[in-house]
């Protein structure tokens, strides 16, 4: 599928799981940023693998990881620019529907994500309590909208199947 489609699907998935965060009470509607930051998120993972070939979503992340540099190392974080730098790279480490269009990798990528963010940012020792202390709620309902988003690009891309009889 094109690019506009995993656009249009993107949002689709990343509406739908603010939708749903604020129908839980995890986020107080459209009038919050989070809720748009919800569906962002919903949308950027839906358009992230493709990040592995030349597509529009390359030429776009790789702007956006130019740009987050440039802040990181004005603000005088260029530890974190360092690891920035490396996590962009990964994608390009394979080929087009590699690792990035693996049937787990929605779970384990944002989940990996998430569990170095927190202990990159970790305020106290790590244990279950802390950790969700620290990321709490609205950080399951992110890693949410990261996972429906990267496997509604799969399921666009064909690599699901909603019905057994659909022709593989």
């Amino acid at each position: 599928m094109r690019a506009r489609g995993h656009l249009l699907g993107g949002v689709v998935a990343g509406a739908s799981v603010a939708g749903v965060g604020t129908l839980t009470g995890h986020l107080h509607g459209p009038a919050e940023f989070n809720w748009w930051v919800v569906a962002g998120t919903g949308v950027f993972f839906s358009l992230f693998p493709d990040v592995d070939t030349d597509s529009l979503p390359r030429r776009w992340f790789y702007r956006a990881v130019v740009v987050a540099l440039v802040g990181l190392v004005w603000m005088g974080e260029s530890r974190l620019g360092i690891w920035l730098a490396i996590l962009a790279m990964l994608p390009l480490l394979d080929h087009h529907r590699g690792w990035t269009h693996g049937r787990w990798m929605p779970l384990l990528g944002p989940g990996l994500l998430g569990l170095g963010a927190a202990f990159a940012f970790r305020t106290d020792p790590l244990s279950v309590t802390s950790f969700y202390g620290q990321v709490g709620s609205l950080g399951v309902v992110y890693f949410v909208a990261a996972v429906v988003g990267w496997y509604t690009h799969l399921l666009l891309d064909g690599l699901f199947h909603l019905f057994p009889d659909d022709p593989q």
